[in-house]
């Protein structure tokens, strides 16, 4: 069993020196490659 987590934008919510150089990616697009990834790949049952 495994989980990963997404999160969420910090620009705003945290100072730029606290987040430095993390970039912002969309989550649902994140998940579902990896989600794709541990299907296709790795033969997990998800």
């Amino acid at each position: 069993m495994g989980i990963f987590g997404v999160g969420i934008q910090l620009d705003g919510l945290v100072g730029k020196k606290q987040y430095a150089e993390t970039v912002y990616t969309n989550p649902v697009d994140v998940a579902q490659h990896y989600s794709n990834f541990l299907k296709k790949n790795k033969n997990v049952i998800l």
